[in-house]
């Protein structure tokens, strides 16, 4: 059975890289998950700090905390782990892209073959960043928030007020009731 690791960003949830291994994903396995993910997108010169939030597991220790901790480039590198002091809260966020992935794509199926598990997370990850609107990014696609667009829940606002009322005229027409406020 095929195993996946996601690395996603936290504000626009669009899944950065992935991968996949037919044994239990590892410290090993996670730290080049994450190397290959800060070379593809220049991570390794950005300004801001990174924060990488994780949890408890032995997969995100040994190997991959080592070279989170002895990161030497620009960016001020540090891993959070859920559930703790230092972030109380869960990582629900990383633990659904998993269920989203079991539950709409596989559809309770198992990937057994490497290479049918990867077509298969190819097109998952294309249908997660670029057709899928999570409602934090209020009709937004996370590939379109990590572009620069701004999430507005106020964006459709205009649409649904005038949606309503004309949804409103149309019943009065069509059953002649009147309509009071």
């Amino acid at each position: 059975m095929q195993k996946v690791a996601f690395v996603k960003d936290n504000f626009s949830k669009v899944i950065l890289h992935y991968g996949s291994v037919s044994e239990k994903a590892d410290s090993k396995f996670i730290t080049k998950l994450f190397k290959e993910a800060f070379l593809k997108f220049n991570l390794n010169n950005v300004k801001e700090p990174i924060n990488i939030l994780t949890d408890g597991g032995s997969e995100n220790k040994g190997t991959f905390s080592t070279w989170v901790n002895h990161f030497n480039a620009p960016p001020v590198v540090s891993k959070i782990t859920a559930r703790t002091n230092d972030f109380p809260s869960s990582n629900s966020m990383a633990e659904s892209t998993h269920s989203i992935y079991k539950t709409e794509f596989l559809k309770g199926k198992v990937s057994q073959y490497k290479k049918q598990h990867l077509v298969s997370l190819d097109a998952f990850v294309d249908y997660y960043n670029h057709h899928r609107f999570p409602n934090g990014l209020f009709g937004l696609t996370p590939f379109e928030v990590i572009n620069g667009k701004t999430p507005d829940k106020d964006f459709f606002k205009n649409q649904i007020t005038e949606a309503k009322l004309d949804r409103v005229i149309k019943n009065q027409s069509f059953n002649e009731c009147a309509f009071s406020r």
